[in-house]
This record gives structure tokens, C-alpha cells and sequence, in this order.
């Protein structure tokens, strides 16, 4: 069983700033809702933690491994946030301003899907599913492993779609995840 995550809080998500592979650290608020995410782990049987190489996911992911006392945590740069190009640091209420592609699910649900450096969806599928097959056959063969991924939300979206093997334009229109929201791929 794979189970995704989103990282906690930080201080760009609070200030609503696009993030992309900016290395923002977690707030106060990001260290405890990683500590309620380790809380909601329990019980299900972790056995090993892959997240990110940001800091915001990689910290998240140690926080629930020392509270779910599983020892190893793989950082992995396939499982980082994509490239948001020009508009990293930008704040959220700008998408629709930038030249591009955008997806609008609802009033607070916006998606850019091209633009300036920006990594795209299709790119960030191609670079996550060969991750996602490496799981699939940790968690199945021979271990049997439960692993929980710590990483962003779009990536989460790119699995997700990956798995449930649909366009990644599904996946979108369910709007975004929360921070140290999981996401059971069953």
C-alpha cells in the first residue's frame, strides 16, 4: 500500500507565494502539522518514508518517521516539486495574470499548465512514473512494504493520475491538497 502526503506548511504557503523547487523552510505551524500527520499514520503500518529532496517535505518526513519510529526516510529529486519557472515567488492570485496555460477548477483552485520555465504537467508525469512503478513493486514484491511519500501537490496530483491511469486533467479538477493532507492510493 502507497500512501502520499503533502509537506507542512511554510512560510511561502502562509504568505500564499508559489513555491515551485524554492527551498522554503516549514513554519511553526508546518512542524505541527507534521507531528498530527505522524499521529494519523499510526497504525498503518509504515515501513519506509520516500519524500522529496526540499526541506519542507524531507523535514515533514522526518518528523512522522521519528514519531512513527521507522528508521529510514529516501530522499529522492524525482519526487521534487516541479519547476515553476518565472513564477516562483509570485503570489497565487497572479496565475491568471502570467502568459500560459491555466486550468481553473474553482474560485480557489487555479492551476497554471505552461508558462515561462515552467516544468508542465506532462513533463512532470514523465518524471514521476518511473517512481511510482518502483513502489508499486517495493510495497508489493517481496517486502510488502506500506510506504508513506512526502512530497508537494502537484507531484501527489502526477501520481495520482499515474496510478488511477487517467490524464492528469482529471486529477486537477478535484483542486488542490492541504498541507500533511494523505492521500490513501488504493
Amino acid at each position: 500500500m502507497i500512501y502520499l502526503a503533502r509537506h507542512g506548511q511554510t512560510e511561502y504557503n502562509a504568505k500564499k507565494l508559489l513555491n515551485g523547487q524554492h527551498d522554503d523552510p516549514l513554519s511553526e505551524l508546518g512542524k505541527e502539522q507534521a507531528e498530527i500527520l505522524a499521529k494519523k499514520c499510526f497504525g498503518l503500518g509504515i515501513g519506509i518514508i520516500y519524500s522529496s529532496q526540499l526541506i519542507r517535505s524531507f523535514v515533514t518526513a522526518q518528523i512522522v518517521a521519528r514519531i512513527l519510529d521507522v528508521n529510514r526516510v529516501v530522499a529522492m529529486r524525482e519526487l521534487n516539486e516541479r519547476n515553476f519557472g518565472k513564477m516562483t515567488h509570485q503570489p497565487e492570485s497572479k496565475i491568471p495574470e502570467f502568459p500560459g496555460k491555466i486550468l481553473r477548477v474553482n474560485e480557489n483552485s487555479v492551476y497554471f499548465l505552461s508558462g515561462d520555465g515552467v516544468e508542465t504537467f506532462y513533463e512532470l508525469v514523465d518524471r514521476v512514473s518511473p517512481v511510482y512503478y518502483e513502489l508499486v513493486k517495493l510495497a508489493c514484491y517481496p517486502t510488502c512494504k506500506r510506504i508513506l511519500v512526502v512530497s508537494h501537490g502537484d507531484v501527489m496530483k502526477a501520481l495520482e493520475a499515474v496510478h488511477r491511469k487517467v490524464h492528469f486533467l482529471e486529477v486537477l479538477q478535484e483542486g488542490h491538497y492541504q498541507n500533511c493532507q494523505i492521500v490513501p492510493l488504493v
